[in-house]
């Protein structure tokens, strides 16, 4: 098995940095600015940047960054966007991440080291961190549940908030879903894993992710969740309605096992957990009534 720190740097691949973003441009340069840092090296990645609102033009500071590439897509959603630019990556590795993740100095290199171990697709850690001292509900229920890479690579997933994959898997397995608003990179990975490609978790590939403060940026995150999961295929809606109003009992001993949490918090989370649930329920089934009526007309 091969590791990149063993590998000549001109042996090593070039990899192609993914990032979509939608007027998300203060974020995004603080992503730019950690990949200006990376320990890989400079002249074997390149970075395209899909910038999803061409109405939204690009700040100035951009041009500071000579070696980055801003398309403008006009197609609306983050999977349009990543396809556009997927087709026209030079590299032979393609590095998801999002416009709102801060990577690790070493994750193209950690990255890459996973990859050259045989895999074929590279599931890197997420970790989340507080932006506020006081945290508030919403928060501690992030802390626990969002982003759970490993599990995901247990599954053969993977969020493209952290994920490396050879270009080559795209001629294989298709590009994404472009009509998707969400879920399509748990499609996409699900495609490839039917298809024997493999995935690996790579816990010291680290990218970083603030964690969503309110109630009401929860709520946001699960409409749009449930109803590209519908558009995805990946929920099947005979029991789904019946099981979603049970109370969500099986996240109760991870809940109770989280360290530094009082028994009200993890109450409260467990409350946020059953609302959550719930209010899955009517998303997906208000998105499949308005399909009904679309098709009867």
């Amino acid at each position: 098995m091969t590791d990149a720190k063993q590998v000549a740097q001109d042996s090593l691949p070039l990899i192609t940095v993914v990032i979509p973003t939608y007027n998300d441009w203060e974020d995004l340069l603080r992503c730019i600015t950690a990949l200006q840092e990376q320990t890989y090296p400079s002249e074997k990645y390149e970075v395209i940047v899909a910038n999803n609102n061409p109405k939204n033009t690009k700040p100035r500071w951009l041009d500071n960054f000579l070696t980055i590439k801003v398309i403008d897509v006009e197609i609306p959603g983050s999977y349009a966007a990543r396809n556009a630019a997927l087709k026209i990556a030079t590299g032979d590795v393609i590095a998801f991440t999002d416009s709102d993740c801060t990577p690790e100095k070493d994750w193209l290199m950690q990255g890459i080291s996973h990859l050259l171990l045989g895999h074929d697709r590279v599931a890197g850690h997420v970790a989340l961190y507080f932006e506020n001292e006081r945290r508030s509900v919403a928060e501690l229920y992030e802390k626990i549940f969002a982003f759970q890479q490993k599990r995901n690579a247990q599954n053969g997933e993977s969020v493209t908030a952290n994920l490396f994959t050879w270009k080559s898997l795209f001629t294989d397995v298709g590009f994404f879903d472009d009509s998707l608003m969400s879920g399509g990179d748990l499609q996409w990975n699900r495609r490839a894993s039917k298809l024997g490609k493999t995935i690996s978790y790579a816990e010291e590939c680290v990218v970083y992710h603030p964690t969503r403060a309110t109630l009401k940026e929860l709520l946001r995150k699960k409409k749009r969740i449930s109803r590209g999961a519908v558009a995805a295929g990946l929920i099947k809606k005979s029991d789904y309605f019946i099981r979603g109003l049970v109370p969500p009992v099986f996240v109760i001993p991870r809940i109770f096992k989280t360290h530094g949490l009082t028994f009200i918090q993890k109450l409260s989370v467990f409350g946020i957990c059953y609302l959550l649930k719930v209010y899955s329920v009517f998303q997906v089934y208000g998105y499949i009534m308005g399909l009904g009526k679309q098709t009867r007309r």
